[in-house]
């Protein structure tokens, strides 16, 4: 393993990944520096997703990504070892926490005594004996990145890791990723949120459509962001009319099962509630987040 190797843990060298006639990601080349905390930034569709499964090696891509000089194309499995994935939503389980957290251990090679550590430092000890499928969301969140950090991965990688969850828990997490951050944990996370990307990374690399719009620090691109987050919560019907709606009235929006989730300019908040009242889409509730 080269010097270079380790000061840029990983190396996207023209990652491209094509579905049919749509190219999901465009020769993407950029490097992430062993103790930073990088931000893929971007709209639904924008291939954040898609280049996360490229890291991890378990989708076919053309180019290469590697993780501390290795090739996630050809030694995946080793990759994978140094990596701590919190995938956006954690599957439900019918595990005890506990049991769920020894069966991850074994597979990780870490001790039965780390994982104890790991769900105290979370306030999830009291938790063990609790099946994973009655864990509240903020709570299984919190579990996943437990689980991630069995084994003390060089790598921490996380797939929109607060979008499912409320205000408060949101804040929480976020507290608790810039601990392993002071701690000097590298981590690569993917967001739609200009404020959550503000709290945790180093550096943004902006993708749409498969490419590189542009990349900086936080500070460089923060005065050209928009400034309000808008959340609603919507019956999973109406999610799709909504998305469309506010696409075509110039909005980018992020959509999850229940909830869609729009950035725009402090001045432009109105048009956003404007555009489903149009459409006569009702949400049941909102909140709303104003970067600091």
């Amino acid at each position: 393993m080269t010097d270079t190797a380790v000061q840029q843990l990983i190396q996207f060298r023209n990652v491209t990944k094509q579905f049919g006639s749509l190219r999901a990601l465009d020769s993407l080349s950029f490097d992430v520096r062993t103790g930073e905390s990088v931000a893929l930034w971007g709209s639904n569709g924008a291939g954040k997703t898609t280049l996360i499964r490229c890291l991890l090696g378990v989708t076919r891509f053309d180019g290469d990504v590697l993780v501390e000089g290795l090739s996630s194309k050809r030694r995946g499995k080793d990759v994978r070892q140094r990596i701590g994935y919190v995938p956006q939503l954690m599957p439900y389980f019918d595990l005890p926490v506990g049991e769920m957290v020894l069966l991850i251990t074994r597979l990780r090679g870490a001790t039965p005594r780390e994982g104890l550590e790991l769900l105290e430092q979370f306030s999830l000890a009291e938790t063990r004996r609790n099946p994973v499928r009655s864990l509240s969301g903020g709570m299984r969140q919190k579990l996943a990145l437990t689980l991630a950090l069995l084994g003390n991965p060089a790598l921490l990688v996380l797939d929109e890791p607060t979008a499912n969850l409320d205000a408060n828990t949101q804040k929480e997490l976020l507290g608790m990723l810039n601990d392993l951050k002071r701690d000097g944990r590298t981590i690569l996370f993917t967001s739609h949120r200009w404020s959550e990307v503000r709290a945790l990374a180093d550096s943004v690399v902006h993708l749409e459509k498969g490419r590189i719009l542009e990349r900086g620090s936080v500070s460089d691109l923060a005065p050209e962001r928009d400034h309000v987050s808008i959340r609603f919560e919507m019956d999973s019907e109406l999610i799709g009319r909504a998305e469309s709606a506010l696409r075509t009235a110039g909005f980018i929006p992020f959509t999850t099962e229940s909830h869609i989730t729009v950035a725009v300019q402090d001045r432009a908040k109105m048009d956003v509630f404007a555009v489903l009242r149009a459409e006569d889409i009702g949400p049941r509730n909102f909140d709303m987040e104003v970067d600091a």
